[in-house]
């Protein structure tokens, strides 16, 4: 399995975050260094909401990494914001190598946070929607987004507070965990919300995406329908999957699935995402660790 992200890219990788010492298997490198980390950070199509007739260094690495045939394996490539990068690089292989196009779509394995731009509706699905690839398209992240202090109820808000995040990540274990994004004095949620404690939990509203690719035992990249650190998904269409709705009778739109049309704004106030006890409780070691082993895990947003 490799992973293209489309998402904001972080390459300010400080020195003090390269390991003293390896755990990795002898031959096997399990983390990888800065500088390729940033070898593999590109700049994607940004000029404006869903433009994609710019062809940017983003679009094309897509394109060489799903036309390449030394490596068949799946290709989960992820959207965090809008998919028009995405769709500049299939609209680049469509036209340029038009014979490919059933092997690339053979490889290809989509998950979206939310549909964040029109790009997959008015360019992707009209010409690789026969092609069935897996298509993963996340409502469920507003219950870790900017307004989890809103969605979630009140007896599941412990993990999110300051004084549970400022003992468990940023204080004492190590350099990379102290630059982790919490609330501090002054900041804000969305519109202006100001109710969050200092050191409070911010926003991971794309992390599922993340998350549904670490293999954890659970065989979800299997089937969308078992349950993994990502959510669990129904099949609506075709070979498209959404959050399951807790709604008799409930009809999925056949159009975007975001805002405006998505369940969740409704669906997360009412029902508790079943895997937050476990993310924040994994999190909680995974900063121990970091700091015990002198080891490198870097939130990658960009790469393969």
């Amino acid at each position: 399995m490799r992973m293209v992200i489309n998402g904001q890219a972080t390459t300010d990788f400080s020195p003090k975050w390269i390991p003293t010492q390896s755990l990795s298997p002898p031959g096997k490198a399990l983390y990888k260094l800065p500088d390729y980390l940033k070898s593999v950070s590109f700049p994607r199509n940004v000029e404006a909401e869903g433009e994609m007739d710019s062809i940017t260094p983003g679009s094309q690495h897509i394109v060489k990494v799903l036309l390449d045939e030394s490596d068949n394996q799946p290709i989960w490539i992820q959207a965090w914001g809008g998919t028009n990068t995405i769709a500049r690089a299939l609209k680049t292989i469509e036209k340029e190598h038009p014979e490919k196009m059933s092997y690339v779509a053979n490889k290809i394995r989509f998950f979206f946070i939310w549909e964040q731009d029109s790009t997959y509706q008015s360019n992707i699905r009209p010409h690789w929607e026969k092609y069935n690839i897996l298509t993963i398209i996340n409502d469920q992240f507003l219950a870790i987004a900017y307004e989890w202090n809103k969605i979630l109820p009140k007896d599941k808000q412990a993990y999110f507070n300051g004084e549970w995040m400022r003992s468990h990540i940023p204080e004492r274990h190590g350099p990379l965990c102290s630059l982790y994004k919490a609330h501090i004095k002054g900041s804000q949620g969305l519109a202006g919300d100001i109710s969050f404690s200092d050191n409070g939990f911010r926003s991971e509203g794309d992390s599922p995406a993340f998350l549904h690719n670490i293999n954890t035992g659970l065989r979800n990249m299997e089937s969308p329908d078992f349950a993994g650190w990502g959510g669990r998904y129904v099949n609506v269409r075709g070979n498209t999957w959404l959050d399951p709705v807790p709604a008799t009778g409930y009809e999925y739109p056949d159009e975007r699935w975001y805002s405006t049309t998505a369940w969740g704004r409704k669906c997360m106030r009412e029902t508790y995402p079943e895997d937050q006890d476990m993310m924040k409780t994994y999190f909680r070691p995974i900063a121990r660790w970091l700091m015990l082993s002198k080891m490198i895990l870097l939130y990658v947003q960009t790469g393969v």
